[in-house]
């Protein structure tokens, strides 16, 4: 599953610096916010030097903590649980197949990362260096194919 940074939003917005608020509020300062192109250069480089090195450290941290949620999983999951959590795989696996099966390579992409990713329509665009309205075509389309071969999707599965 892919997640969207500070730093990765910020480093694909070549002509603004941008920063998310506590509250996820996304602000962009374009050089326009600045006296100078030189200032808003200055000022660019270090935002994506200083979020890069946030990132990394924040990776370094992730490899080395683990939640106690996952050590209370991994005390108390029974081997009923495992078969059952293999099987709902599988299941999930086979029926993302299903629909991958009706798309084309590149509305499959688009519409997992949408779903699964936890990117939005213009995240999607800017890793892509596509418009947002594209990203958006592109997975109403995928949505509208799915729903127009439901049945062929659908056959055989247990969820229905």
């Amino acid at each position: 599953m892919k997640t969207v940074t500070d730093y990765s939003i910020n480093k694909y917005n070549k002509d603004a610096i941008v920063y998310v608020d506590a509250n996820g509020n996304e602000t962009r300062l374009t050089v326009n916010d600045f006296e100078s192109e030189e200032e808003f250069r200055l000022w660019k480089e270090w935002s994506d030097n200083n979020l890069h090195e946030i990132e990394k450290g924040d990776h370094v941290e992730a490899s080395h903590c683990i939640s106690a949620e996952d050590v209370i999983g991994a005390l108390f999951q029974s081997a009923e649980d495992e078969l059952l959590r293999e099987e709902a795989e599988e299941e999930f696996d086979e029926l993302l197949k299903r629909i991958c099966d009706v798309l084309t390579p590149i509305q499959c992409d688009r519409l997992l990362i949408y779903l699964e990713g936890g990117l939005n329509e213009e995240q999607i665009g800017v890793t892509e260096e596509v418009s947002h309205q594209a990203i958006s075509k592109s997975v109403q389309q995928s949505i509208n194919r799915i729903r127009s071969k439901q049945k062929k999707i659908f056959s055989g599965n247990n969820c229905l």
